[in-house]
């Protein structure tokens, strides 16, 4: 735990007094004035501290007052609070890359070598843009459709990865990662639209119900509509085959592709390239299906 403080303070410049707070907090929820005393920070500051706590989401506190403050799930609260910060240099450095394209600076080309890195870039894609596009490579599920509640969207994660090969990595803090960043994109009111595979949406539901129970896949499918519907997501399914990943953002592309095991591809920042696959994706669209009906057909068929 002491490493975990260690990075929040070095790598995410969280000061001595923050951590101090965090410490204190770990394992029971106080007030103001018992969080002042056991830190023997100044009263008068510790609102300050326990502010920027709160705006950070490392920290929450009751509403009733008294307000007592409290830690429901430190783990989780450190995952979203990095988020918060990565998203911050990526938003610059997007911007950054969308001016020099525009000035004629030239694209930028990256290679990706592994499913770690490609998870990298798909997350981070999905932080930096206001309307992310996902053309899913075969066999794959998109997460938008897994359950909301995160032992739920676990488990369903852990039973696809011993039934097939994955293009994002399957750890528990990756799958927290991951949930979390798709969570905070549905609640900024980013746009997503999705593109996969009807042969992979039919080969899931089955694998899901006799796996998980059809009980578990019922639920999971009224989340998914409820969801899709509310946050005006447009996911697809298309009857050809999907032979890469194609991640789009306002800035860059990335195509990936999986095979045996290996996880290759590329990330171009090129304004030309961007809008040249916007075009791509546009078409594909048109020759895909709204995959909500057939959610909805088959929660009533349960």
């Amino acid at each position: 735990m002491q490493e975990l403080y260690s990075t929040l303070k070095n790598a995410f410049n969280l000061g001595d007094k923050h951590i101090l707070i965090l410490k204190v907090l770990k394992d029971e929820k106080l007030d103001a004035k018992e969080i002042s005393k056991k830190t023997e920070i100044p009263y008068g500051r510790i609102y300050n501290y326990l502010n920027e706590l709160l705006h950070f989401k490392l920290v929450e506190k009751t509403t009733k007052k008294p307000s007592l403050y409290f830690i429901s799930n430190l783990n989780e609260n450190v995952v979203s609070f990095m988020r918060g910060k990565i998203g911050e240099q990526l938003k610059a450095q997007s911007e950054i890359m969308h001016l020099l394209s525009t000035f004629g600076g030239g694209g930028h080309v990256g290679l990706i070598d592994n499913s770690e890195q490609f998870t990298d870039n798909h997350i981070n894609m999905i932080t930096e843009s206001h309307v992310f596009h996902m053309m899913s490579v075969h066999d794959s599920f998109p997460y938008i459709i897994y359950p909301e509640k995160f032992e739920d969207f676990f488990k369903l994660r852990q039973m696809i990865t011993k039934h097939r090969a994955t293009i994002t990595d399957a750890d528990l803090d990756t799958t927290l990662l991951m949930y979390r960043t798709y969570l905070d994109a549905l609640k900024k009111g980013k746009k997503l639209i999705v593109i996969f595979e009807k042969a992979s949406f039919d080969m899931h539901m089955k694998l899901i119900k006799s796996k998980l129970g059809a009980k578990f896949l019922k639920k999971m499918l009224a989340g998914a509509i409820e969801r899709l519907v509310k946050y005006q997501v447009d996911v697809y399914v298309t009857d050809e085959y999907t032979t890469m990943q194609m991640d789009l953002s306002e800035t860059r592309v990335v195509l990936c592709l999986r095979y045996l095991g290996t996880v290759n591809g590329i990330s171009i920042f090129d304004s030309n390239v961007t809008k040249f696959f916007n075009h791509v994706f546009e078409q594909k669209i048109k020759e895909s299906q709204p995959v909500l009906p057939l959610l909805k057909k088959l929660y009533k068929e349960l």
